[in-house]
């Protein structure tokens, strides 16, 4: 177990996740996959690429027509949904390979804390631990809060959009009403299903941040004498914490890795073709698209940018970290020659570590710099086409 808030806090919405169709369970400090929930974990996600689907067909539909009205508001919506649709592959499809992934984080926490560390070091991480989560969990509540309520809010206003699957029958139709809450239901169900993956993604990722980055921290070589976790710089220390540590990162690439570039693709598209939209309805008179969902795409817009930009911090600080910890073991100093040659071999061999897909695009310190330049760059692009 790592602190009890957090067992609480994480065991409450992955019990939650399972009504609505996520794989986990999660018991002892251990989570686990039934077989039962990630056969519906696999349906709600073919249920979410028909709806990418049945947008596609509506793109190419407006496209044909010429009708910009109603395909400017449907193209953001569609890489929208199709980064949900990809991402989601990760419960989907290899939901043993991202509990293995957790698990083995936890356990490493575990390992660390029984070896090297003093009750008392012990305890100041585990508080320092606990401020950050409880305010990571309560932040993370406002998404399956808040995301059902703008979907069904949407529905009940604008039910004419043409992303919308009942749109495609007459407005006042007996299949129009026959079928609108019906709809409205799995709406809600779905945006539900999607709300808890990306909760539960966050918090997933952020315990990992909070519970390595301590240790991590721990084996880097201070230029002046520093006694604080000084157990964690050992010979037989240092060469065992970062090798798990550099394991663990891989297992979290060969897990969430390969999605990483296609993520960074799609939303700031999203960001750039929404923010293009919003530019161009407060511009010209009366509004082609309807004011409901202008309304909740100029949330989501900002909102994307500053998720995704806050998620790429987080994964370049796992870099700038280890990086800036291979430059401090300059100031290790060893007794023996055996032990200062072991060390030197040992250095030579590490590198930093990062998130991402090795030689394809790691997430380093920059990135978030060079992902908000290309939608400034896109959105300035795409102004100049403006009359």
């Amino acid at each position: 177990m790592v602190t009890t808030q957090f067992s609480k806090n994480f065991g409450q919405v992955v019990h939650l996740s399972t009504f609505f169709g996520h794989p986990f369970i999660y018991e002892k400090s251990t989570l686990s996959v039934s077989p039962h929930f990630a056969s519906n974990t696999s349906l709600m996600f073919f249920v979410i690429l028909l709806q990418f689907l049945f947008l596609l067909v509506q793109v190419i539909r407006f496209k044909l027509a010429n009708d910009s009205s109603q395909l400017n508001f449907l193209v953001p919506v569609l890489y929208g949904v199709f980064y949900v649709s990809f991402s989601i592959a990760v419960f989907a499809f290899t939901p043993y390979e991202a509990a293995r992934q957790f698990n083995s984080v936890l356990r490493f926490r575990q390992a660390v804390q029984d070896r090297y560390l003093s009750r008392k070091e012990s305890d100041a991480q585990l508080l320092c631990f606990d401020k950050y989560w409880t305010v990571t969990f309560y932040v993370s509540l406002l998404v399956p809060v808040v995301s059902p309520a703008i979907a069904l809010l949407h529905i009940v206003f604008a039910s004419r959009n043409p992303i919308h699957v009942v749109s495609i029958f007459p407005s006042g139709s007996t299949m129009f009403k026959l079928l609108l809450i019906p709809y409205a239901v799995a709406t809600a169900f779905w945006v539900l299903f999607i709300a808890f993956f990306l909760q539960i993604l966050v918090l997933i990722g952020m315990c990992s941040i909070f519970l390595l980055a301590p240790i991590v921290g721990g084996i880097k070589f201070p230029k002046n004498s520093n006694k604080k976790m000084a157990t964690l710089r050992s010979l037989s220390a240092v060469t065992h914490l970062y090798r798990s540590y550099q394991l663990l990162v891989k297992l979290t690439n060969q897990v969430y890795g390969w999605c990483i570039l296609p993520s960074q693709f799609t939303l700031g598209k999203f960001v750039v073709v929404g923010g293009y939209l919003l530019v161009t309805e407060f511009r010209t008179e009366g509004m082609s698209v309807d004011g409901v969902s202008i309304f909740i795409l100029g949330g989501c817009v900002p909102m994307v940018a500053v998720v995704w930009s806050g998620f790429i911090t987080c994964c370049g600080f796992v870099h700038s970290q280890s990086k800036r910890v291979i430059g401090s073991w300059r100031n290790a100093k060893w007794e023996g020659k055996i032990e200062k040659a072991s060390f030197k071999a040992f250095k030579k061999s590490c590198k930093p570590v990062f998130i991402g897909i090795p030689a394809i695009f790691e997430v380093k310190g920059d990135t978030v710099v060079k992902f908000n330049q290309g939608i400034v760059q896109g959105m300035f692009r795409a102004l100049l086409t403006l009359k």
